[in-house]
């Protein structure tokens, strides 16, 4: 199923002011740079760089989640955001660990998952600290309304 990714954004702006950063869409010589470099990215994450390059969302005593962006000319202020938090900073080192690894590292949960997204467009997690795949696979799709519900439960939490 296809992301509307307008309608992701909207959903966003339902939430109390402050609970999301979105960083603006990321110019297109970006996303060919990228390419050119890693290969062709899956359709689904070209097209939700071209409505946002990266985003810190749920925020409450800190982010729940941190969607990678693709680094920017010039770059963004370090304390703003970690250069090395970057889709092709984590996409290059998940792939030097192994052969035949060809996702693409998206995002970063706050307890140390890191999200995958395979050329078929789905999603799998790897715990950095155990070094193992958690959870669950799951289409992009899948995946986001999975994280929105997740986002509701950790903001409700006291």
């Amino acid at each position: 199923m296809r992301i509307d990714w307008e309608m992701f954004l909207s959903r966003l702006e339902k939430y109390p002011v402050g609970t999301h950063e979105i960083l603006p869409a990321c110019p297109k010589d970006r996303i060919q740079a990228i390419q050119v470099e890693y290969g062709q990215m899956p359709s689904e994450l070209v097209s939700m760089l071209r409505h946002f390059n990266g985003a810190q969302l749920f925020n409450k005593t800190c982010h729940m989640i941190s969607i990678f962006p693709v680094s920017t000319i010039p770059p963004l202020p370090p304390l703003r955001w970690s250069p090395a938090w970057q889709i092709e900073n984590y996409t290059s080192r998940w792939r030097s660990c192994g052969s035949g690894r060809n996702e693409w590292a998206i995002a970063m949960m706050n307890y140390g998952g890191l999200i995958l997204l395979d050329p078929a467009g789905n999603t799998k997690e790897w715990d950095t600290a155990e070094g193992n795949w958690i959870g669950r696979n799951l289409t992009l799709y899948d995946w986001i309304e999975d994280l929105f519900t997740q986002g509701d439960k950790y903001l409700a939490e006291p």
